[in-house]
């Protein structure tokens, strides 16, 4: 049951930041957010390790590298989002993330 709530709440967070890219965009322009929402990643990875199987263990890797790059190097996080492809972009990548965690949660 705790599975299933956290995969929802990380599908739900995912979700929401695609369907914002105003605020999303606003927040993740300054160096200071990008660093919190890089510490929140890294903390949101943490339940991963205390559950088995591949799908938590690619989530724990997913969570950890983009939180330290986040946490570590929130310019080059900024710069790489801003010149890469632009922000529908990133929102359609959040969603598809959203929905891959939904569809392959073990089921508990």
């Amino acid at each position: 049951m705790t599975t299933a709530i956290y995969c929802w709440a990380l599908a739900a967070f995912l979700f929401i930041s695609a369907l914002a890219p105003t605020q999303t965009d606003r927040v993740m322009n300054r160096p200071a957010s990008v660093r919190s929402i890089g510490a929140l990643l890294l903390l949101l990875a943490i339940p991963c390790l205390v559950w088995c199987g591949w799908f938590f263990w690619t989530l724990f890797a997913g969570l950890t590298l983009s939180g330290i790059w986040r946490l570590v190097f929130p310019h080059s996080s900024i710069r790489a989002q801003k010149n890469t492809y632009p922000r529908w972009a990133h929102g359609c990548l959040l969603i598809g993330a959203a929905v891959l965690i939904w569809a392959l949660k073990p089921s508990s």
